[in-house]
């Protein structure tokens, strides 16, 4: 089980400062961990890691940690000792990097992670490669994909009052696969859109399925397959006439309100700065919603014409 994808009103403490985490917080994939607004929102923050931590190091401008400071002095891909670089060394997500790693052709596609080697990278698709570390936090396994999507649509249920979707099929596929799936390059000026997609639902009689694009990061799988869910929930229970604005604006709000239930607040940021009617359509939503609240919606959404 991913850490707080559960139903259960379980009390979950900041891995910070331990107190329990009652309103707004903050998770971090790569560290399996939750923060308080708090702790969070506090200008002692690692630079590198982004954690907050009361003892910081000054390293060439940069605040960093503990953990972080005892790497000042390994290149974290060939491990070469800092102190005979002659060059400058360079930061990044990851930690510290001799200025030959980080000019390598072999980097990561998710954190720019610079492998001396390509056997630091792990193959996801012809298309993505990933390190170590950020393979650990991707949804690559059928199993786990299946078993966050159930988590998903039971939290819908239960703190939205989402219906189950019947009769769903879930699938991880390539990049190309989703778009043949999609049909979206069979479509004049979808450049922009096939660059973007992460995931297509579509219908065949009773039966839903659902694509989602392998290799993402468990929090841009979360807003992808919820994003998805809620489109297989308007196939099933919404009026087909409902309109593109109002279809892709319910999706992208569902995504925003799950996410925020697990904290997940940069994946909102990147929804929400979509433009053209998707975005209109989420404001259209939120407007629903502060007016005649969350229930309020979904009444809207299954009653319009």
């Amino acid at each position: 089980m991913i850490v707080g994808l559960d139903i259960k009103n379980k009390r979950m403490r900041c891995s910070h400062c331990q107190s329990e985490v009652i309103k707004k917080y903050y998770r971090l994939d790569r560290y399996n961990k939750v923060i308080c607004e708090t702790c969070y929102s506090k200008s002692r923050r690692c630079q590198v890691c982004s954690l907050p931590n009361k003892d910081m190091y000054l390293v060439d401008g940069l605040k960093v940690c503990m953990d972080c400071y005892s790497q000042k002095y390994r290149c974290r891909s060939c491990s070469k000792d800092l102190k005979k670089d002659k060059l400058h060394h360079i930061y990044g997500l990851q930690g510290f990097f001799c200025s030959t790693c980080i000019h390598l052709l072999n980097h990561c596609d998710r954190c720019n992670f610079p492998a001396y080697s390509n056997d630091k990278l792990i193959e996801i698709d012809r298309e993505i490669r990933l390190c170590e570390s950020c393979l650990s936090t991707s949804i690559v396994d059928s199993e786990i994909a299946k078993k966050v999507l159930v988590n998903v649509s039971r939290i819908l249920n239960k703190k939205m009052g989402l219906q189950m979707v019947k009769n769903l099929t879930l699938e991880l596929v390539n990049k190309r696969e989703l778009m043949y799936h999609s049909d979206i390059l069979l479509k004049p000026n979808n450049q922009s859109s096939a660059e973007n997609l992460l995931g297509f639902t579509k219908r065949d009689g009773k039966n839903f399925y659902i694509y989602i694009q392998t290799g993402l990061s468990l929090s841009t799988y979360i807003s992808a397959v919820t994003h998805e869910y809620a489109r297989a929930w308007q196939l099933q229970y919404c009026s087909k006439q409902i309109g593109r604005v109002l279809w892709e604006g319910f999706a992208g709000w569902t995504a925003t309100k799950m996410l925020w239930l697990l904290g997940y607040h940069e994946e909102i940021v990147k929804i929400e700065s979509f433009g053209d009617h998707f975005s209109y359509g989420l404001k259209k939503i939120q407007v629903i919603e502060k007016s005649k609240g969350t229930h309020g919606v979904l009444e809207f959404m299954t009653q319009v014409k």
